[in-house]
């Protein structure tokens, strides 16, 4: 049929991007959610047919749940009325009205068209990049990786693609890959399940339209000699597959054709690459790979594809490691470098740069001919971007000191990383790497690893698609070990965890002591053995931020555990003679002997003046084994924030609460009361703002607290509290203060209240443990029991909020990889629709039900809405700047009238200084460590 200009539902069609057997698809606008989707249309065999109809779908539902930045999402899948259009002509320019899979079985046209919604994945295809030129392996295996990424996926949920091929691979501008169309060779099948014909191996291009000659040879070329055979098949035949891919990425040449389709199958029923014609600098380990992934017999080729991305992860990070004939990997030690050789690229780059800045630090009492000279430089930034320093430190130094990577924000609010190399003018963006935090290097120096939302990932450092590791929690912190782990923490309350450097599960190291009620240990380093693992301790108890934490050590083999440094935070080892750490935003050095994990001599000041975020423990510094040093100069950050109100034109005006250092606000129903949590992050009170009265009372005083949220009569407000232990339990408390807290829920998991109903009768809760993923339960407050799952789902889902006529919920999830803002009915069942496009979260009603408020990146954006007889969503509008988006919720508050909104705002602070490298710092650390001690 020809869908040229037709709107299926709510999808505008665009144009047209391709046909094959399984289907035509579409470049469509979503004018719902204001974005471009994929559309395949379904065959009219499969749309006419109700069995095979009811198969697909239930194959799409499987298929829609991989979750994974290297398969193109599945969206929903969805039918339109026909609306007139026509079916397309055969190719001899007939119409005909039947099955193309049975011509002699005519039937009529279904009166919809059943189509799926996608992920649109722009770029070209691989076939499109391979069609210009073979790839080298430095190309050609990060691409490889990915593919491998996503089957691996894909086989752990019992998913085959069954044709894999480079047209149904997309690489997009940033050189991320996009594998598509999993799984649709078994939903698109004529055969049903229960005909005792296991054909589903049998590519749907294969049996389709037998017609389409060059559709055919496309995919015959790809197919296992057991796909070929017409025998079943199984993972193994994408194992195939993804060697023909591979092959003909390194030969740029199809292993495998004919001049027909039964030529085609033939050759790969019988007919071996020509090996010999594989150029000769490719890889010895992947030609290998290759050979062993294109064995005709299934029982002898590769049987899982997660050994082709362990050993492609390999050899990208060492190369010669794994082309060796021996294997083996030499690590005698290389000799100290010239110092000269080692700063001349440094001094080199920085006075090309405009920002060179040569000093020789002196003590206060000024430079003696006894004092070391260090080399002192500044590195700026690109222009439009600002280093990013919040709650995760915004830089790392490698551990031979010759690179530099910094976390950024570019003037929109995205996150993104920057690498400062040795003897390199600038510094260089790693594209792949947006909404990166926390980040540090592998211990050669070639990778970088990061955290992003829910995920560890890492880089090459010169360049490459990011790889996923582990699905993580809030970070606090990470580094890379020499015994091939990466020590984290990944949860803010909670223990130091590793994992494989290459991918893998959490292994817990460190458990916090309950006895102790010890709360945290986080920002992990390692001693370079690997032996043991350098943390800092905090407990419920403490008050004065971080500086009343203690420096840890824990034996990465034994478990024991050595208290190093008391009251201080952020420790890092410097080579193996002296641990650095932070107090009230100065850097502190001892002597550490790595063997007994033992500190001796008293702790010296050796720098003052370093960025520090107090709220979270992070110091914004890094040494490097070599004894350089990085930093940002600057002062405390207390996160102080005003709490301000701010019209829909953006007009600003006061409050009436000081500046402090506040967390979260949420206005009362009346307009009259401000519930606000104010304190250091890990000791919160509430406290009650009148805002006619314009007094502050304090509501809660002890454990602490978090997400305040108002009962409907402003009688009450609920939030989350670790008043009795170190998970969050859900309380709530008369707002005048008249009577002692009562818990509404208490578990095992931890509870986060977000949103009553109108009439009072329902709680929702944020329930999560550990690292799974946030579901939304709801509590029912007449009888208190056990709380009802409402969205459970492998994605996180939070922020959750009623409409005023309780029928609907808004909230938040991170289904897409991305936080976006949806809506579904309430109790349910029922259909969903996603309300943000391009990230959105912290979902408002408006008090009419008209509007659904959400916050992105610093903006406040609405969406129009209609939920009176069903539910649908206009375009997302920006409505006002101002504001900003910590990692907690209950950040902005629409007022009743929806004219204006509270909201919290940093309090102005100075500009951070651009980051400081001093070379050869150990020498200065020594002396004033030395001098300090001879002064005793």
């Amino acid at each position: 049929m020809s869908l040229d200009g037709v709107t299926l539902a709510h999808f505008r069609i665009l144009s047209k991007l391709g046909e094959g057997g399984m289907g035509e698809v579409y470049r469509a606008e979503d004018k719902k959610l204001g974005r471009e989707v994929a559309i395949k249309v379904l065959p009219e065999a499969v749309a006419s047919d109700p069995e095979r109809l009811a198969r697909f779908e239930r194959e799409a539902q499987v298929l829609a749940a991989l979750d994974h930045p290297n398969i193109a999402a599945i969206y929903s899948f969805e039918h339109a009325d026909r609306e007139g259009a026509s079916p397309s002509p055969t190719s001899d320019g007939t119409q005909r009205e039947g099955d193309p899979l049975d011509p002699q079985a005519p039937k009529p046209l279904s009166p919809h068209v059943h189509f799926l919604v996608m992920q649109l994945a722009e770029g070209e295809t691989l076939a499109e990049r391979v069609k210009r030129s073979a790839l080298p392996s430095n190309q050609a295996l990060p691409i490889a990786l990915q593919i491998a990424e996503a089957l691996e996926v894909a086989h752990e949920k019992g998913i085959i693609h069954r044709d894999l091929k480079p047209a149904n691979i997309k690489i997009t501008a940033d050189g991320q890959i996009k594998v598509l169309d999993f799984g649709l060779a078994k939903a698109l099948d004529p055969q049903t399940p229960d005909s005792g014909d296991q054909n589903l191996s049998l590519s749907p291009t294969l049996t389709a339209q037998m017609t389409q000659v060059g559709v055919l040879l496309g995919t015959a070329a790809y197919m296992s000699p057991e796909q070929a055979a017409g025998t079943e098949a199984d993972q193994r035949a994408d194992i195939w597959a993804f060697g023909t891919v591979l092959a003909e990425m390194l030969t740029g040449k199809l292993q495998f054709q004919g001049e027909t389709v039964s030529h085609t199958l033939a050759a790969v029923l019988k007919d071996e690459p020509e090996w010999s014609s594989f150029p000769d600098d490719i890889p010895g380990p992947i030609l290998d790979l290759v050979k062993r992934c294109l064995r005709k017999d299934p029982k002898r080729r590769l049987q899982s594809i997660g050994d082709a991305r362990v050993l492609i992860e390999d050899y990208l990070a060492d190369p010669d490691a794994l082309d060796t004939a021996s294997g083996a990997v030499d690590e005698a030690t290389p000799p100290p470098p010239n110092r000269w050789k080692t700063i001349l690229p440094w001094l080199v780059a920085a006075g090309l740069g405009a920002a060179f800045v040569l000093s020789i630090v002196s003590s206060d009492r000024g430079t003696t001919a006894e004092e070391p000279a260090i080399t002192r430089f500044e590195t700026p930034l690109a222009e439009g971007f600002s280093l990013a320093v919040v709650d995760y430190p915004a830089l790392a130094i490698s551990r031979d000191g010759r690179q530099v990577v910094m976390t950024a924000e570019s003037e929109d609010g995205i996150e993104s990383l920057f690498l400062r190399s040795l003897g390199e003018v600038t510094v260089r963006q790693l594209t792949g790497t947006e909404n990166a935090r926390s980040p540090f290097f592998s211990p050669d120096g070639q990778w970088i690893a990061f955290f992003t939302h829910r995920q560890l990932r890492k880089i090459q450092v010169q360049g490459g698609a990011p790889l996923t590791l582990a699905e993580v929690g809030q970070v606090r912190g990470g580094v890379w070990g020499a015994d091939g782990f990466i020590y984290l923490t990944d949860n803010v309350q909670g223990g130091v965890s590793r994992v494989p450097e290459n991918g893998g599960n959490l292994e817990a190291v460190s458990t916090p002591d309950a006895q102790r009620s010890e709360r945290t240990h986080r920002w992990p380093d390692v001693l370079p053995d690997g032996s043991a693992v350098i943390f800092t301790s905090d407990t419920f108890s403490s008050t004065e931020y971080y500086d009343d934490a203690r420096i840890e050590a824990i034996s990465t083999t034994t478990g024991e555990r050595r208290v190093l440094v008391e009251g201080s935070s952020m420790a890092r080892v410097m080579g193996s003679d002296y641990l650095i750490f932070a107090r009230a935003g100065s850097l502190y050095a001892v002597a550490l002997d790595p063997e007994t994990l033992e500190t001796s001599g008293s702790p010296t000041l050796v720098l003052q003046g370093v960025s520090t975020s107090v709220a979270s423990g992070a110091v914004h510094f890094g040494v490097s084994a070599t004894g350089s040093l990085a930093f940002i100069p600057g002062d405390l950050d207390t996160g102080m924030r005003e709490i301000l109100w701010i019209d829909r034109d953006g007009v600003v005006s006061a409050m009436g609460p000081e500046p402090g250092p506040h967390l979260a606000a949420q206005l009362s129903p009346d307009n009259r009361k401000v519930a606000i949590v104010s304190g250091t992050g890990q000791n919160n009170d509430l406290w009650i703002y009148d805002l006619e009265r314009d007094t502050m009372s304090r509501l809660t005083f002890e454990g602490s607290v978090l997400d305040p949220v108002w009962t409907p009569d402003g009688k009450h407000v609920a939030y989350s509290t670790t008043q009795e232990r170190s998970e969050a339990d859900v309380y709530w408390k008369i707002a005048d203060g008249s009577m002692e807290a009562e818990p509404l829920w208490v578990a095992e998991q931890q509870g986060i209240p977000m949103s009553f109903s109108p009439d009072g009768r329902y709680l929702l809760i944020d329930r999560l443990e550990g690292t799974a993923a946030s579901d939304i339960w709801y509590l029912d407050m007449e009888d208190r029991a056990e709380p009802i799952a409402w969205l459970a789902t492998p994605a996180d889902e939070y922020q959750a909020r009623f409409s005023p006529d309780s029928r609907w919920i808004a909230y938040a999830s991170d289904e897409t990889g991305q936080l976006e803002v949806y809506v579904r009915p309430f109790p349910g069942p029922g259909g969903r629709w996603q309300i943000s496009s391009g990230g959105g979260s912290e979902p408002y009603w408006s008090s009419d039900g008209r509007e659904i408020f959400f916050r992105n990146q610093g903006v406040i954006h609405r969406v129009v809405v209609d939920s009176n007889d069903s539910f649908s969503a206009g375009r997302a509008e920006p409505l006002v700047e101002g504001g900003v988006d910590p990692p907690y919720d209950h950040t902005f508050s629409p007022a009743a009238d929806g004219q204006r909104f509270l909201i919290l705002k940093n309090a102005e602070v100075g500009e951070l200084a651009p980051v400081q490298i001093v070379l050869d710092w150990s020498n200065e650390v020594e002396r004033l460590t030395t001098s300090s001690d001879s002064n005793r």
